[in-house]
């Protein structure tokens, strides 16, 4: 994953450096690469770069992270983990990636919203080998 620096695709940016306390709530894909302490809900795409330090609650349709979390993630899309990123907290999300390296001590429950394929008949309906 490319290393974020100040992105004209963010209409919202907390830069490397920055330490904000309280609840954070942006309607735009956010960046964030400083320090957050409260809550993070983000109507859009987040991404967490690799020097931000999250302590709060997120919530978001997509979120990448290469940096480190302590605190539950919900993210209703696709929650994707860089093998710089650190998880502590409970994670609730429809598709989880995980890059080699990335440290996680989390509950993780995927959402059951969206029917997956079926890759297997249910056990009760396979033909009897009698």
């Amino acid at each position: 994953m490319n290393k974020p620096d100040t992105n004209p695709e963010f209409n919202n940016q907390i830069g490397k450096g920055a330490k904000l306390k309280g609840d954070i709530i942006f309607d735009t894909d956010t960046l964030i690469d400083g320090r957050v302490e409260g809550s993070i809900t983000i109507n859009g795409f987040l991404h967490l770069g690799p020097n931000a330090d999250i302590q709060a609650s997120i919530q978001a349709e997509q979120i990448v992270c290469q940096g480190k979390i302590k605190g539950n993630i919900n993210c209703s899309g696709t929650l994707r983990l860089a093998s710089t990123s650190q998880i502590t907290g409970d994670i609730q999300t429809h598709l989880l990636a995980i890059e080699e390296g990335a440290q996680m001590q989390a509950k993780v429950s995927m959402n059951a919203e969206k029917k997956q394929p079926e890759l297997l008949k249910p056990l009760d309906k396979r033909p009897s080998t009698e």
